[in-house]
């Protein structure tokens, strides 16, 4: 994922050709995330939605920023946004009443939207660790000692080129290294493996409104 950022970073400043090609690539994915939106299938041609769609990735690959997350989770926020105000002006085909009525506001709305993809990424990255959601409450540290120095040192580690490095390659914390490292006994390590880990995810994958719960 972090090559495709990049990739869009460098696609930022090149021709509209190479842009177009991109957009080629990815209509898979324009395609996949309209569908989901509007509840029916999105052709190419002569498709309303598909337009909508187009405009939005096209948006979004003007608009990325690497330090504000993951290019296809912002895509396809802002993909999202566009068709749902599409929606509510045009109620196209068969929308479903969920996706036209949202008693949110607008911000609101986006907050929910973008919640539900930082999710999806701290699972996922979650279970590289082998740690599960569901179990991740019962491992964060009882003592809030503990579980004080676990996030000090999380975030020093957050700072940490190599050992991030390590840790997000191998999918592994390096106990006795961070030990030595940052002078902290491995008993506290152990004991807060899953919940250190959970926080570097938050951070190495800039998931801002997870990052509040941290």
């Amino acid at each position: 994922m972090m090559e495709l950022d990049q990739r869009v970073i460098t696609l930022q400043k090149s021709s509209s050709l190479e842009k177009e090609d991109f957009i080629k690539e990815f209509t898979p994915f324009i395609l996949s995330t309209a569908s989901q939106r509007i509840g029916r299938y999105v052709e190419v041609e002569n498709d309303e939605v598909y337009s909508v769609a187009l405009q939005s990735f096209y948006k979004a690959i003007l608009s990325f920023q690497e330090e504000k997350g993951h290019f296809l989770p912002f895509a396809k926020l802002l993909i999202d946004r566009d068709l749902l105000n599409h929606l509510k002006k045009e109620k196209p085909l068969e929308p479903s009443v969920d996706e036209i009525s949202f008693p949110e506001p607008q911000e609101e709305l986006l907050d929910h939207l973008l919640l539900k993809e930082e999710i999806a990424i701290f699972v996922e990255n979650l279970n590289r660790f082998g740690i599960q959601l569901e179990d991740l409450v019962d491992l964060v540290p009882k003592h809030q000692d503990t579980k004080e120095k676990a996030k000090t040192l999380a975030f020093s580690l957050s700072e940490d080129e190599d050992l991030m490095n390590i840790i997000f390659k191998k999918y592994t914390l390096p106990m006795t290294r961070i030990s030595l490292k940052y002078q902290i006994s491995r008993k506290i390590l152990y004991g807060s493996r899953e919940y250190i880990l959970s926080i570097l995810v938050v951070l190495k994958n800039n998931l801002t409104l997870l990052h509040k719960w941290v």
